[in-house]
């Protein structure tokens, strides 16, 4: 019996091809559209999160209070030995600790003068964890008190020479000085490292600095120095000329070794204990600038670096708890951060769901209409089968089998189109995505068509027809 009915439903099929070549080019079309559109969304969502990563979203800060310099070394190296962590810092930053620097190239000389040109910037101190494009943050409160709790990321971007973890003996400018100046990668600088936030200010000159590289910088001060002249007489300083700024605090930095602004601190603390040995320390660095292996990793290595900082003994300060001497806070980024990335991919995902939606109503209305412009054809061949004994099951078998085998040529189809084209031949969890959704799309609107004719009475079939 079964054998008979499927030759009865292939030559059927075959009678009707035109029908079902259209069917099939019309669900292989929405299979596509379907997968174009989901492509598409993965696609630019990872350009999206790749963008944001690279702009930052995947780092986050944490500030800690009531630590030693020692202390906050220790937990980098605990944080950086998480699984999701890609890099975990700390570097000495001038606007925090309140380190300024007067970095000066020679210009001129003879035998009884010499004339400097420089300018007067922070100062920051990295070692080989340092990412330029993503590990400077400034706290808003560094520069006013009275600012809200956030930090800001500025991005250095590589100009000329190298840009690199700078030895000892080695310098990284901002070109907005070595504009000024008017010098290139392997010059020689001198850069005097002061402790403003004493009276008088102490002062340390570093000379003979190769400059190793150079780069640009944004953030709130777009850039801005404070450039000055400078004449040495007979080996002696006379005379320094400073523009409007004079020696106003600045986020544009110096880039030196870590070892040697931690060196310069530790020389401010011993000549303000020789001053007045009851005067407050220097104070310590408190910013560990986190990076996590990917932006959606965020989320999971905060919890974890929260359980970590608890477990030391240290306090949230940022309302999770009561605030103590020993406390951390976390802050993201102004901008860039991970919540923004995935307020962006959810955008994306949003607009291909509302395509591909739009795309499998159509699929339901277009093969729903297929299919009932077919039934109405075969009304009478329906009839006529339940006149000569085919039961409903063996016609729906019959016609079902049919719409089978049209929607696997379809999908077959989808799936030859799909693996030579080149914007979605990886894409093959979006395909098969597209390709289920697109066949219960079909089946939702071929089956009442379907279904129709079969559950009428053969007697007012038959009726019909006369």
């Amino acid at each position: 019996m079964f054998p008979g009915i499927l030759r009865f439903a292939l030559v059927d099929l075959r009678s009707n091809w035109f029908r079902a070549l259209g069917g099939l080019i019309l669900i292989g079309v929405g299979i596509i559209g379907a997968a174009y559109f989901a492509s598409q969304a993965q696609r630019t969502e990872a350009l999206v999160r790749a963008a944001y990563a690279q702009e930052g979203a995947s780092s986050f800060v944490v500030e800690v209070s009531g630590l030693s310099d020692d202390e906050v070394d220790r937990l980098a190296a605990e944080v950086r030995q998480l699984r999701d962590v890609s890099s975990a810092d700390s570097p000495y930053n001038g606007v925090e600790v309140g380190v300024q620097a007067d970095t000066s190239f020679l210009v001129f000389e003879n035998a009884l003068q010499k004339e400097y040109l420089g300018a007067h910037t922070s100062v920051l101190g990295v070692d080989s964890f340092f990412r330029p494009r993503t590990g400077y943050f400034i706290d808003f409160q560094w520069l006013n008190h009275n600012a809200p709790r956030a930090v800001l990321g500025i991005p250095f971007l590589p100009v000329a020479g190298e840009f690199r973890c700078p030895q000892v003996d080695e310098v990284l400018l901002p070109i907005t000085v070595t504009d000024y100046v008017g010098v290139q990668p392997g010059a020689r600088a001198a850069v005097e490292l002061v402790y403003a936030n004493a009276n008088p200010p102490i002062v340390r000159r570093l000379n003979d600095l190769r400059l190793v590289g150079t780069f640009d910088i944004a953030g709130p001060d777009r850039g801005r120095i404070d450039p000055f002249w400078q004449l040495s007489y007979v080996g002696q300083p006379l005379l320094t000329a400073r523009g409007m700024g004079g020696t106003e605090v600045t986020t544009v930095p110096v880039v030196l070794n870590r070892e040697v602004v931690r060196e310069f601190l530790r020389y401010a603390e011993s000549q303000l204990r020789l001053r007045q040995p009851s005067s407050k320390t220097v104070p310590t660095r408190g910013q560990l600038v986190v990076t996590a292996t990917s932006v959606g990793d965020v989320p999971g290595v905060k919890n974890t670096v929260t359980s970590i900082f608890q477990a030391q003994g240290l306090e949230p300060a940022d309302g999770t708890g009561r605030p103590g001497t020993r406390s951390f806070r976390i802050l993201l980024p102004e901008r860039n951060n991970f919540v923004t990335a995935q307020r962006e991919q959810q955008k994306i995902g949003t607009g291909a769901t509302y395509f591909g939606a739009l795309i499998l109503v159509l699929l339901v209305f277009a093969t729903g209409g297929l299919q009932l412009m077919a039934t109405l054809k075969r009304w009478r061949d329906h009839g006529v089968l339940q006149a000569v004994g085919f039961s409903p099951g063996q016609i729906l078998v019959i016609y079902g089998g049919q719409l089978l085998c049209i929607l696997a040529s379809a999908i077959l189809f989808a799936a030859v189109v799909v693996l030579f084209s080149s914007y979605m031949a990886g894409s093959r969890r979006a395909f098969g995505t597209a390709a289920i959704l697109a066949a219960a799309a079909t089946l939702v609107g071929t089956i009442p068509a379907l279904v129709w004719p079969i559950v009428i009475k053969p007697a007012e079939m038959l009726k019909e027809l006369q």
